[in-house]
């Protein structure tokens, strides 16, 4: 079989994905009639047998004409999709001779499901399974396992899924990595294939050599992250390229806010500037992402944590970095006023930034703090609850171990919730092909219908 490595978009951000893929991923460097060729080359040298992977090929703007291209060459093509989203274009690509599709799924849980892809995901990708059974497509399904106590088992028999083909679970070690056909261990390389000479020159001051350089699961949004050994320790390194905009006002965000939050996040050890890239190098920390499962033992320890963060004073660095994201979805600008304050916000609450330790636990990823109302990071962590399985009356009964939810204006919380919905609606709305916008809103719409009620 040749796999085609298509693209490294995709809307899920895999713990365990091997090449990085992401919702800021990009198609490469391949345009349409490099593939076109590959495909003919290949079926001219006898391959009889393609399978389109990613990230997600689907999102590929080229991937329909692939498949096409590939079965007049009498290839059979086998399409690796996460089946967050499918089009109906695609669904008809996938039914016709030639064709088969292949998935991956994790667990009869959706909480944990979706603390592995990183997004809502488990939902949309059952329902999906379902609906390919239903249209006489039934899928290859790849069970996963991250870690060993996965409930690998019950999603290989789970009645949910009847018909698709699920494969015997593939488990791994220590490190969450995948072995399946379609991924490989992340790759440990040497100096040489750093970024670049002037990366390598910015942080030798500060690593010494680097003997290894570890891609971890995180770090999507970052023009390069990875846990690097080196001469000095070891640490988690992410870069952006010094170009002004957005990505890199985020990461000076976090470069300015890591003094203040060590005491529930990573250590900042040092940070580079440079006329390429401007990097920052952290402790390296031994934890694992965090559950918001049903049942998760981890929720006790995240509302510590978080009544930890909310403990924080807030610097006079963030005097100028107001709440403001949220304001456009409000339904006025009385409703707005509502979510100002002094405190100290995250912003952003979600299994992947909240990492588990044997004895601690952090948050991570300080990538957009700001100033404001106090319970809005609790609030954000209410909706990724429910989007986890949680009812709303659920979700709020951890977050009311809080302070800031406790002594919280109802009428705010409320209004966030709408703010939410709206928020999410728009960007789902504007981005169709990431189901899990769609999920999060969804997430939102129950919250806000509970608290209408109530």
């Amino acid at each position: 079989m040749l796999w085609l490595d298509l693209t490294r978009k995709c809307q899920l951000q895999c713990t365990h994905c091997y090449n990085q893929s992401g919702p800021d991923g990009d198609h490469g460097t391949m345009d349409r009639e490099s593939w076109l060729r590959v495909i003919q080359e290949a079926a001219e040298l006898g391959v009889a047998r393609v399978q389109l992977i990613g990230g997600e090929p689907t999102m590929h703007p080229h991937g329909v004409e692939l498949v096409d291209h590939a079965l007049n060459h009498g290839m059979e093509v086998e399409v690796f999709s996460n089946l967050v989203h499918v089009s109906d274009r695609w669904w008809g690509q996938l039914q016709r001779d030639g064709v088969s599709l292949a998935t991956s799924y994790y667990s009869d849980r959706a909480g944990e499901h979706n603390a592995i892809t990183g997004r809502p995901s488990h939902r949309l990708t059952r329902e999906n399974i379902r609906k390919a059974v239903r249209l006489g497509v039934p899928p290859r399904v790849g069970i996963i396992a991250t870690d060993d106590a996965q409930r690998v088992d019950e999603a290989r028999s789970e009645r949910a899924i009847p018909g698709a083909n699920p494969t015997q679970p593939v488990r791994r070690g220590h490190h969450p990595v995948s072995v399946s056909p379609r991924t490989k261990p992340p790759r440990r390389i040497g100096v040489d294939d750093l970024p670049d000479s002037h990366f390598r020159e910015l942080i030798h001051p500060y690593t010494g050599d680097v003997t290894e350089v570890r891609r971890p699961a995180r770090g999507f949004s970052s023009d390069f992250a990875a846990v690097i050994r080196a001469e000095a320790g070891r640490f988690f390194v992410k870069a952006m390229f010094n170009q002004p905009g957005g990505r890199l006002d985020s990461l000076n965000r976090e470069r300015d806010i890591a003094p203040y939050v060590e005491s529930v996040s990573p250590r900042l050890l040092w940070s580079a500037d440079g006329e390429g890239w401007v990097i920052l190098g952290f402790e390296a920390i031994d934890g694992r992402t965090s559950s918001f499962n049903l049942d998760s033992a981890d929720l006790p320890v995240i509302v510590e944590t978080l009544n930890r963060a909310a403990a924080i004073p807030t610097p006079s660095v963030a005097r100028d970095w107001p709440e403001t994201r949220w304001d456009a979805f409000a339904a006025d600008e009385a409703e707005a006023e509502l979510f100002r304050g002094t405190s100290l916000l995250h912003t952003d609450i979600n299994p992947s930034n909240i990492m588990i330790g044997p004895d601690r636990a952090w948050i991570v990823d300080w990538s957009w703090p700001t100033r404001g109302a106090g319970f809005i990071d609790p609030a954000t962590f209410v909706v990724q609850l429910i989007s986890a399985g949680h009812t709303p009356a659920e979700a709020e009964a951890w977050a009311a171990g809080c302070r800031a939810w406790r002594v919280a204006d109802s009428r705010a919380i409320t209004a966030f919730a709408k703010a939410t919905m709206r928020m999410y609606g728009h960007s789902a709305r504007s981005s169709p092909a990431a189901g899990w916008l769609q999920a999060m809103e969804d997430a939102a719409r129950s919250w806000v219908r509970y608290r209408d009620r109530a």
